[in-house]
């Protein structure tokens, strides 16, 4: 499940921080287990679009680098809802225009969502600002950590998904040459 909704006593009972916690225990323990990770989860479907395929990719790409995040740049928010549908084990940064975007996209699994105004200049400023926020959310710990961009350039064009890049937690420079263990 992306979400679970609190109600009645774990939202308003006695002890509602302590609910939360344990129900926050509990998830983590299961979507941890052996078991739960064994299981054959049903492919994600697809629509044969432009910006399902770069999604795909992208999220193959941050399995196959040991990524430590992604980042996703999205006007509407559905090319983070189609990575988010992926699965992918490292967090979703997504980088949105709006408010309102951002906060119907934080209640889906794994995402953490921002605002940047898309006016904030040239693809370059944007990814920088980008890896400023993952630092904030602490979704990076070392300037080495891998990120996997992916973005509809120039940003602010709806439907444009069209480039995914290989950044760093460095200010969103490029990796040095490095063999992926």
């Amino acid at each position: 499940a992306d979400a679970v909704m609190l109600s009645g006593e774990s939202a308003a009972g006695k002890y509602p921080v302590e609910s939360v916690a344990m129900q926050q225990r509990v998830i983590s323990r299961v979507e941890k287990d052996p078991r739960w990770l064994s299981r054959s989860p049903e492919a994600a479907s697809s629509d044969g679009t432009f910006s399902d395929a770069l999604i795909k990719s992208a999220v193959s790409m941050a399995r196959t680098m040991k990524a430590k995040c992604m980042v996703v740049v999205s006007e509407s928010g559905s090319s983070v809802m189609r990575a988010s549908r992926e699965r992918p084990e490292v967090p979703i940064l997504a980088i949105v225009p709006e408010v309102k975007t951002a906060r119907w996209l934080n209640l889906q699994k794994n995402v953490y969502a921002t605002v940047i105004d898309s006016k904030v200049g040239d693809s370059e400023k944007l990814f920088e600002k980008a890896i400023e926020s993952a630092w904030e959310k602490h979704l990076l710990t070392s300037k080495d950590d891998i990120v996997i961009a992916t973005a509809g350039l120039p940003y602010g064009t709806k439907g444009a998904a069209n480039v995914i890049r290989v950044i760093t937690g460095d200010a969103g420079k490029p990796p040095a040459f490095q063999k992926i263990a």
